[in-house]
């Protein structure tokens, strides 16, 4: 019997295993959820780009104007990032967002072109919905996560701010 008088549904000398099992399949039962929602109607997206897609140029711009406030480097939300590629493929408490060289099934582009309800990003009044375009740059630039680019493999972040590399000058 538990505290409150009522017996429990795991008996004592089991929780200590159960439990701690069950937290550890939490993060897949969530990225199992997608699955079981009703299908994403693939032809609402706008089609990806056809123009070459510049990280610098191109993405970088909307996802620090859309993103990076709420899924950046400090206290992520859904401990989602996008500032880094390992984290980007890697996901959140969703699941997978980003599916190299599949656009069109990866949740990310599902959420900014705001076809999941309750999963629309950025939220209502977090930020202007993205366009068209711009979610078709997103589009044309996910199979490029296959990859990894040499021009920016060798950064830990391409967006959040660092300190300078070099240290300051001084006199002898």
């Amino acid at each position: 019997m538990s505290s409150t008088g009522q017996h429990s549904i795991i008996p004592r000398r089991f929780a200590s295993i159960l439990v701690p099992r069950a937290s550890r399949l939490a993060p897949l039962l969530l990225t199992a959820l997608p699955l079981l929602a009703a299908p994403i109607d693939e032809t609402k997206l706008p089609a990806a780009a056809t123009n070459t897609v510049d990280f610098l140029r191109d993405i970088k711009p909307i996802l620090h104007a859309s993103c990076l406030k709420c899924h950046g480097p400090e206290k992520p939300k859904s401990r989602f990032r996008v500032d880094d590629r390992a984290a980007l493929l890697k996901g959140g408490d969703s699941g997978v967002a980003v599916i190299p060289g599949q656009s069109a099934k990866s949740p990310l582009i599902h959420y900014v072109a705001r076809l999941v309800p309750e999963m629309e990003m950025p939220p209502e009044g977090k930020g202007d919905p993205l366009t068209p375009q711009q979610i078709a740059l997103l589009r044309a630039w996910i199979p490029c996560l296959r990859t990894p680019s040499p021009r920016i493999a060798h950064r830990r972040s391409h967006l959040a701010p660092r300190a300078s590399r070099l240290a300051p000058l001084t006199r002898p």
